[in-house]
This record gives C-alpha cells, structure tokens and sequence, in this order.
C-alpha cells in the first residue's frame, strides 16, 4: 500500500513539472554548410517547449572543429573538438524561438552532417 502511494506521488510530481521531457521526440538529419557567414542559414524552431540537441559528424580530414548554437542571436553553446569527435550540444528551448547552429573548421569549407534531435516538454 505504501509503494503504490509513493509511486502515485512520484507520478503526480513528474506530470506537474514542465521542465522534464517526455519519452518521444522528433528526428531530423540534414547537411549544411560550415563557416561563421552560414549562421543564419540552418535554423530551428521548436514547435513546443523542450530541449534541442544537435550532434555533428566528424569533418572529413581536418582537426580542429568549432560547433556553436545560438538562441535568439545571444551563443548559447559552444563545443570545440579534435580529431575523429561527434561534438553535441543541447540546450532548453521556447515555443517559436529560434535556434541557429554553424560549424567552423581548420580547413578548407565543406557540408557537414548534423542529426538533430527535439524532445518536449511533458505537457508541451
């Protein structure tokens, strides 16, 4: 009797909280260009409230790699990486709010692969 009262209270405290994500989310894979001049170019917008998070393929070649999202134009992650990483980064994001990303390399520009996952809010 106890257990079931507590699982029913532990219930209750996770629906109520708006800032835990829910079990589902929304898969996106795309390509896009590198350099700081792109970073208006590959956007998001979320269309709930949750987190964001974007993985990045290794680039092909180089070392060194700068992997930067933004939030209404104010950085809000950055992540730098050597040699053969998947840089991520996630980040709480608004309803409607815009989510920029751009990657910088040491070498010459090319198209990077990026998955983006989204996953709401419980409740959103």
């Amino acid at each position: 009797m106890l257990k079931n009262l507590l699982n029913s209270c532990f219930d209750a405290y996770r629906g109520s909280h708006k800032s835990v994500v829910a079990g589902r989310h929304i898969a996106t894979d795309i390509s896009f260009p590198t350099g700081y001049e792109n970073v208006n170019a590959t956007t998001y917008v979320p269309p709930c409230d949750g987190v964001f998070v974007i993985q990045c393929e290794p680039a092909e070649g180089y070392a060194y790699y700068n992997l930067t999202v933004r939030r209404d134009q104010l950085d809000c992650g950055f992540v730098g990486s050597y040699g053969q990483t998947w840089p991520v980064l996630e980040t709480p994001c608004r309803k409607g709010e815009t989510i920029h990303w751009y990657v910088w390399i040491d070498g010459a520009a090319q198209n990077i692969k990026a998955h983006i996952r989204f996953y709401p809010y419980i409740g959103s």
